[in-house]
């Protein structure tokens, strides 16, 4: 498996609180899905939840069980793959 710490992302664009935040939902997945996805992924993942809402500028939740909520919350939710690859296509 690998090293979460040690993980890196391919945007540029991120800051360095971007990064945690990502961080922040990759753990929130794992732990409570038992689903690893890159951080890259977590990006993809964000990204077509917040443009669901319209809303880019969305906080991540303080939570795990929050931000689960959320993510799986969205009514064009459908699993996290589905996700990945419609935020492909923005």
């Amino acid at each position: 498996m690998t090293d979460l710490k040690q993980e890196q992302v391919n945007s540029n664009e991120l800051s360095k609180d971007d990064i945690v935040e990502l961080k922040r939902i990759q753990k929130a997945l794992f732990v409570l899905r038992n689903l690893f996805c890159s951080l890259d992924e977590c990006e993809l993942i964000w990204l077509y939840y917040s443009s669901n809402l319209c809303a880019s500028w969305l906080f991540v939740p303080d939570s795990f069980e929050l931000i689960v909520d959320h993510i799986e919350g969205d009514r064009s939710f459908i699993s996290y793959q589905n996700s990945i690859e419609e935020a492909r296509h923005l």
